[in-house]
């Protein structure tokens, strides 16, 4: 009886232990069920999933608005178009003494344009850039300019069309397009060797203008007619040889070569945009 009376009250602790032992190994179990089921399942958790995801899409969007948008118009078709956006599409063409990039310095459209510098005359800072050759017909091209205030000190090759070739012969050669010091707009037609200038003083300095023009490509009616913004500064007569060997197919933009007492260059191009069908500043 003695023994039984000992062994009752021990029987119960132990199963009091042992339930309690369960009760809490199945609560803590059960509760640390529950946390890893939360943690992964949980809607919360889902919806930081999904902000992940959205913000690798949100990544992607950054990378589309970053893409070089359009410069050419409804109903225009390039053959270049360039809004110097991200870098410049092109090969560069460096003298040495020269730089080409783009900044935001003086933009007109957009975050950043071309900037192109050189440092000494006869010297050239330029993007070419190449297309399908075009035979015959008229090829048409507008670009913005900024040349800083006292910027013009001689001549400055802004803008030449040719046809591909390395070295370029003078057969392949088409057409340069000049500023100069007396702020005038100089066309050089290469297969007749004849210069047609404009009036003195239509080039403004500090501030952008819209530069755009044609080159009718023709062995007897060709010729060449460019604008300054709503000004029409040289237009030549159709009735000279303009042909290009191999068609005219690569333009040099910026600062092709410098002359006549132009050391020091500096000038800002946006918005390049080579066409068939007719351009304008818009």
């Amino acid at each position: 009886m003695r023994l039984l009376i000992l062994i009752i009250p021990f029987l119960l602790i132990s199963a009091c232990q042992h339930i309690v032992f369960i009760d809490d190994g199945t609560l803590d179990s059960t509760d640390s069920s529950k946390n890893d089921s939360d943690s992964y399942f949980d809607s919360d958790t889902l919806t930081d999933t999904d902000n992940t995801t959205d913000s690798d899409s949100s990544t992607d969007s950054d990378s589309v608005t970053d893409t070089e948008p359009s410069c050419a118009p409804d109903g225009v078709t390039p053959l270049i178009c360039d809004k110097f956006e991200n870098g410049f599409n092109g090969e560069e063409l460096n003298s040495g003494n020269a730089s080409i990039t783009t900044s935001s310095e003086f933009v007109y459209e957009g975050k950043k344009a071309l900037t192109l510098e050189t440092f000494a005359e006869n010297q050239w800072a330029s993007v070419s850039n190449n297309f399908t050759p075009v035979l015959t017909g008229a090829l048409n091209f507008r670009f913005f300019v900024y040349i800083p205030e006292g910027g013009l000190t001689g001549r400055i090759t802004l803008f030449n069309i040719s046809g591909d070739g390395d070295p370029l012969l003078e057969e392949t050669y088409g057409i340069d397009v000049n500023v100069s010091k007396t702020k005038n707009v100089e066309v050089y037609i290469f297969s007749n060797q004849v210069r047609s200038t404009s009036p003195d003083g239509i080039v403004p300095e500090g501030s952008w203008f819209c530069l755009h023009g044609t080159y009718l490509i023709s062995s007897t009616a060709g010729a060449a007619t460019v604008w300054i913004d709503d000004k029409l500064a040289v237009s030549t007569e159709a009735s000279i040889n303009t042909a290009i060997k191999n068609g005219a197919s690569e333009t040099h933009t910026g600062i092709n070569w410098t002359e006549d007492g132009q050391i020091h260059t500096k000038i800002y191009i946006d918005n390049l945009l080579v066409s068939t069908d007719p351009v304008n500043c818009e």
